[in-house]
């Protein structure tokens, strides 16, 4: 909170949480149960869930910051740096064996897209569930105009270690504190 109030320079803020987090729950837990190994190659479809949203009360500002969680499309041993057809090019890192942090600019309106993948596993679920469906929180920041990773980073693996506790994953992910000294601005 103090980042947020210091970055967006004491104006006053609107939140909002579109979702409470036992229903973010429950749905994540639904998607991951479901899911089954596939062999055809389709990639699954998965809801996520916004558990907060920040913005100005200004009319001119539309860009808000937001949090989100929910199932993984990509297994948490893809390797996210390696460039694929969008031509983006992704910078990611191993927050230790459970967590990895990963963050892109966008070409279409140069936002950040920072991205936690966690293995979470889910009661019910199959074995390999938390490496193939982990669960992914995603952060978009249009608000504070902060331009360090570290910074964002830092706040969302905090929000990855309340949600993964929220979540009640099954194996206990270790998240650490902060984030890896190798992440550079």
């Amino acid at each position: 909170m103090d980042w947020l109030k210091n970055e967006t320079k004491g104006q006053e803020l609107n939140f909002r949480s579109p979702e409470k987090p036992a229903d973010a729950r429950t749905l994540f837990r639904q998607q991951a149960a479901a899911w089954e190994p596939d062999t055809t190659g389709d990639t699954p479809h998965f809801i996520d869930s916004e558990l907060c949203q920040a913005r100005t009360k200004s009319a001119s500002d539309t860009s808000p910051l937001t949090l989100r969680f929910g199932s993984s499309v990509a297994p948490f041993d893809t390797d996210f740096a390696k460039p694929v057809g969008d031509g983006i090019k992704r910078t990611a890192f191993e927050a230790g064996p459970d967590v990895k942090l990963v963050y892109w600019r966008e070409r279409t309106d140069g936002s950040m897209q920072y991205y936690a993948y966690i293995k979470c596993g889910v009661p019910g679920a199959a074995a390999n569930q938390a490496t193939e469906v982990p669960l992914r929180g995603h952060m978009t920041d249009g608000l504070t105009k902060d331009d360090s990773h570290r910074a964002h980073l830092q706040h969302l693996l905090h929000s990855t270690k309340v949600a993964a506790e929220e979540f009640g994953c099954t194996n206990k992910p270790d998240i650490p504190t902060t984030v890896p000294a190798s992440v550079k601005d």
